[in-house]
């Protein structure tokens, strides 16, 4: 292992491009944002290879340019909003839950994971009150049938243990 420094950079979501509807509280993340975030990012990474730090859950509406928020799931709607920017194939968001389980876990302990969801059940799923995302937000330990074959593996954060012991 190398003594290099590693540099970070700090950016609100809205200060890199993410451009929204004027609902403040449930804002739609407009198509313009994908070129928008990938540009700078990319000219950034370019500049300085220091590693992006990214807020969550804010955006900018196009029409008055004040700060929204993009509601329940929007921490993770960003991330998936970001890898779809930079063309990733997979992005990985750890939480408390081991993805997407048929039923909530403090109410009947006998939950079980769900393997696979179309984009079109797990908006579905969202729309009825699902509690772990926001409308057509993929989500889960799961591989999910999107329109760009962007997978978001979702896991336990407490289920590696790389991470339980520090080593991650």
């Amino acid at each position: 292992m190398s003594n290099s420094v590693i540099g970070l950079l700090q950016y609100d979501a809205f200060d890199i491009g993410f451009m929204t509807t004027d609902d403040f509280t449930n804002a739609d993340i407009l198509e313009e944002t994908y070129p928008t975030i990938a540009k700078r990012l990319r000219e950034d990474w370019s500049s300085s290879h220091a590693i992006p730090i990214i807020t969550g859950f804010l955006g900018k509406s196009c029409k008055s340019s004040a700060v929204t928020t993009l509601g329940r799931g929007g921490s993770d709607l960003t991330d998936t909003t970001i890898g779809k920017a930079l063309g990733l194939k997979e992005i990985q968001v750890w939480k408390d839950v081991d993805g997407v389980l048929t039923c909530d876990p403090n109410i009947h302990p006998q939950a079980e994971p769900v393997p696979y969801l179309t984009f079109e059940e797990t908006a579905e799923l969202a729309y009825f009150g699902a509690q772990w995302q926001q409308p057509g937000f993929p989500a889960g330990n799961l591989i999910l049938a999107t329109e760009d074959s962007l997978e978001q593996l979702s896991r336990h954060f407490l289920a590696d243990e790389d991470i339980r012991s520090g080593k991650a």
